[in-house]
């Protein structure tokens, strides 16, 4: 189980349960927040890993 996170903040979770994806969310959250990554770019992220989440729910 991994994640990609792509400069352009598109995710791709790869055989991850939702928890899982939460936490890499997290982590995902935390380190564009320590690498000083724009608001802009810290939304993208968050926006796609919720679009995954949804998707493992309803699956």
């Amino acid at each position: 189980m991994y994640a990609d996170i792509d400069k352009d903040g598109k995710v791709s979770l790869h055989d991850m349960a939702p928890a899982e994806a939460e936490l890499i969310q997290t982590a995902a959250i935390r380190l564009a927040e320590e690498t000083n990554s724009n608001a802009s770019t810290l939304r993208k992220v968050a926006m796609e890993i919720d679009k995954v989440l949804v998707k493992a729910s309803k699956s």
